[in-house]
């Protein structure tokens, strides 16, 4: 296909996902010059406001190819408002980036950043790869962290860390979306100003230490000056010693640490709706959260801090828990009543703690266990009628364990409608068989309770397999 083609009919597949009409669906691909020239010629026939818009879809590559459609259409792609650099340099049929490819992008990139006219960009992404020259990369970072733009996203995926002057990125009074990764900001004094910025994400961002008392704490800096951000996401960035959020206008957070170490923690955010906490706590300065509906917790800290977080939980209706590491003793005493959680996930995470939650909240009826958790008590729950009506249990097999996990939940759960298991894919089917056997002998506190095996190398991403699924396994076993 020649570049002519290859232009033009990117364009077209992108007017039909916008438009989705009739006019566009009725496009076939043309085989004559003379049906080139009618689809070329409805394409030149839509208004230039719309063209840009359409072109914005594209990456810029492909829109910088609309030049060779005709005339009119050559300098098109420079007011685009969106420019995409997201596209890697070709390779050849090995896989491997080639001296002359390389070369090619470097010149591309080198020519779009000198041509391009557009006074604001709606949107601007780029990825630096390790194929890519340090320093030409480090030039594009500085050009391309100069221009207005409304949502920014810059991610270098090389080797070395980039060091980027925090007022080209962090003073962008437009600024709406702003998503960074692997770049290095040293002193943030008196240049973040983010009046509009709704969304940000730091992915592996690295600060340096500053030499003001102001720089001690960079996410306090930032989060000052963005008076109504709505998302943050904070993932794996160094150079600070403790985690500060504080923000009334914030719905979404997300804090992510791999360090081996344990952190301060201050969140005072109101309003959040939706929490994603995976960090060591060393001491924690947390407000209650009465608007959060969702939170995932992966966190390491000890007994007495574990049970102060959770009193901050108390209005949450989705609650999952993920390698819930604590200092200390499993026994984390008397935890608050949880009155609206409905739906539970756990995943290796000690079982006093998912027990004593269990029997705190009145109104749960949906139980996940992503993993086994291998200490199972012999007891019963005091709370003896748990409103569980729904279980899941992942990743099962024959172990004494998992039988005596289903065992406690079938004899302590009255209003249990339907217990769903997924045996572990490396079971043949006379394990199989056994685990069915077995689950067949326990006695069931409710009468009503559906149970259904689903087997590890059944696909369970249709509505198909699921059936198929609950007529081989569960049928024989609702009586």
């Amino acid at each position: 296909m020649s570049s002519k083609a290859f232009a033009m009919w990117a364009m077209i597949d992108v007017l039909r996902i916008y438009s989705g009409s009739l006019w566009f669906r009725d496009m076939a691909q043309p085989e004559t010059d003379n049906d080139n020239s009618e689809t070329l010629g409805r394409l030149s026939e839509l208004p230039s406001n719309l063209v840009f818009h359409i072109l914005g879809f594209l990456s810029t590559k492909c829109a910088v190819a609309t030049c060779v459609l005709s005339k009119r259409w050559r300098y098109k792609w420079l007011n685009v408002p969106v420019l995409d650099f997201t596209e890697l340099p070709s390779t050849n049929s090995d896989g491997i980036f080639h001296k002359d490819y390389i070369v090619c992008f470097r010149n591309f990139m080198n020519r779009v950043l000198l041509l391009h006219e557009a006074p604001c960009l709606e949107r601007l992404r780029f990825e630096a790869y390790d194929c890519l020259v340090p320093n030409s990369v480090f030039e594009w970072f500085h050009v391309i962290a100069r221009r207005s733009v409304k949502e920014l996203y810059l991610h270098n995926k090389g080797p070395l860390i980039i060091g980027l002057p925090a007022e080209q990125i962090l003073a962008k009074e437009m600024l709406v979306v702003l998503k960074l990764g692997r770049l290095y900001f040293d002193n943030l004094s008196c240049v973040v100003h983010l009046p509009c910025l709704r969304i940000l994400s730091l992915e592996e961002v690295m600060f340096g230490d500053g030499e003001s008392e102001e720089t001690d704490d960079p996410l306090a800096t930032i989060l000052n000056n963005c008076p109504i951000l709505e998302e943050l996401n904070i993932d794996r960035c160094t150079g600070f010693d403790k985690v500060s959020v504080k923000s009334s206008s914030l719905k979404i957070l997300s804090l992510v640490s791999r360090e081996n170490r344990k952190k301060k923690v201050i969140i005072k955010t109101p309003n959040l709706e939706s929490l994603y906490l995976s960090i060591g706590i060393k001491q924690s300065l947390v407000d209650d959260f009465p608007s959060l509906v969702d939170a995932r917790l992966e966190v390491w800290c000890s007994t007495v801090r574990w049970v102060n977080l959770l009193q901050k939980f108390r209005f949450i209706k989705t609650l999952v828990l993920y390698g819930i590491i604590l200092d200390g003793r499993n026994n984390v005493g008397k935890l608050p009543t949880f009155e609206n959680l409905a739906v539970l996930e756990v995943a290796f995470s000690p079982w006093p703690i998912i027990l004593q939650i269990l029997e705190n909240s009145p109104h749960l009826t949906k139980l996940s266990i992503q993993k086994l958790m291998y200490d199972w008590p012999n007891t019963s729950p005091k709370n003896k009628a748990l409103s569980l009506e729904e279980i899941e249990c992942h990743c099962f097999d024959e172990v004494e364990e998992g039988i005596s996990m289903i065992q406690f939940f079938l004899s302590n759960t009255k209003a249990l409608k339907e217990l769903k298991i997924h045996l572990r894919p490396w079971l043949d089917c006379k394990s199989e068989n056994e685990v069915i056997k077995s689950l067949l002998g326990i006695p069931r506190a409710s009468h009503q309770c559906k149970i259904t095996i689903v087997s590890g190398d059944e696909d369970m991403a249709s509505d198909e397999n699921d059936s198929e699924s609950e007529e081989s396994g569960s049928d024989d076993m609702i009586n």
